[in-house]
């Protein structure tokens, strides 16, 4: 474990989910780690609208994971594009995120479908959607993890063809009644 060195930027995590709409990505807990008591409002944008979809502020606790139940299921509130979770830092931050060395874990979970890595983009302070040509990729964690599900879910393909199942329902009635 290492501290980083606040800037003025936004640090996070790009997340690039296959473009099937029998996925479902589940961000169950936002897990964060900094050496001293700080709050941070985790910030959730979507490549294709300007505000935040969600944001959830955590209090963290001094050398030690502070786990954040969320439930976002990021298919339900928006399809397609990439999504962008993290939060703004600024150089006159006093505390500083726990960088883990992941790969060196006892255990890494590796998603078909989804592709996840850490980026920043410099100088941004604002809450809102920033220029996505802007994004550096790096190799720090950023004091952040997450508990993530990712699942097959049909509720999409079933309501984008629920013509196709009236006679099923016709005839599970039908059978209902007699």
């Amino acid at each position: 474990s290492e501290l980083l060195t606040n800037d003025t930027s936004f640090v996070g995590y790009e997340i690039d989910l296959s473009k099937r709409n029998d996925l479902t990505l589940v961000i169950n807990s936002l897990i964060l780690e900094f050496d001293s008591i700080t709050t941070k409002k985790i910030l959730l944008f979507n490549s294709q609208m300007n505000a935040a979809v969600k944001t959830q502020s955590v209090t963290t606790v001094a050398n030690s994971a502070k786990y954040q139940s969320v439930d976002w299921r990021l298919n339900d509130l928006q399809y397609g594009g990439k999504w962008y979770i993290g939060y703004l830092r600024s150089s006159s931050d006093t505390p500083r995120a726990v960088k883990r060395n992941f790969e060196m874990a006892n255990y890494q979970t590796n998603f078909s479908g989804v592709d996840i890595r850490p980026i920043r983009v410099n100088g941004w302070t604002a809450e809102t959607m920033f220029d996505p040509s802007t994004i550096i990729y790096e190799s720090d964690t950023w004091g952040m993890n997450f508990d993530m599900s990712l699942y097959n879910d049909y509720t999409q393909i079933v309501k984008s063809n629920i013509n196709r199942f009236a006679e099923a329902l016709q005839l599970q009635v039908c059978s209902q009644v007699i």
